[in-house]
């Protein structure tokens, strides 16, 4: 029991650290600003227009190896899986585009084929409404010649 009190300590205690890590850098920029407003504020007019202080363009310069702002050395185990996660999300959202077209190639041939059996089973219908209609006419050609065998075997004198 103590050791995982002691683990969930050490778990909030990093926390901690990466909330603080977090902050730490929205909260520096926002002293800068503050500092330059209260500078500004007590500037005249004529320093405010004046291009030295305030020039038209702004040169940053940063160290070598650091021109990409990024988090700091550490930043906790939560913000590397937020990288990690931010990383995986476009190859997933590639994954899922190719599965999409996937299934848009699948169901259009699923649909073609579809359309192709449909064309077979009317074709196969209506020569079968062919046939059924010529057996129906052979039938009804037999059905007139058994009623004229009929016919003469009852007219015929019984001996």
């Amino acid at each position: 029991m103590p050791i995982v009190l002691l683990n969930m300590l050490i778990a909030i205690m990093g926390d901690s650290y990466e909330l603080i890590q977090d902050r730490s850098l929205r909260e520096s920029v926002m002293m800068k600003a503050r500092v330059l407003l209260e500078i500004e504020l007590f500037m005249s007019e004529a320093d405010k227009s004046n291009h030295t202080f305030f020039p038209k363009f702004l040169h940053v310069i940063v160290p070598e190896g650091e021109a990409k702002a990024g988090p700091s050395e550490y930043q906790g185990l939560m913000n590397a899986l937020k990288r990690k996660m931010d990383e995986g999300t476009s190859e997933t959202q590639d994954s899922i585009a190719k599965t999409q077209d996937s299934i848009s190639q699948m169901k259009k041939e699923t649909q073609d084929s579809i359309a192709k059996t449909q064309d077979s089973i009317s074709q196969m219908k209506k020569e079968f409404q062919v046939q059924l209609a010529d057996a129906q006419k052979e039938m009804q050609k037999l059905q007139g010649q058994l009623a004229e065998i009929m016919q003469i075997l009852r007219s015929r004198p019984s001996a």
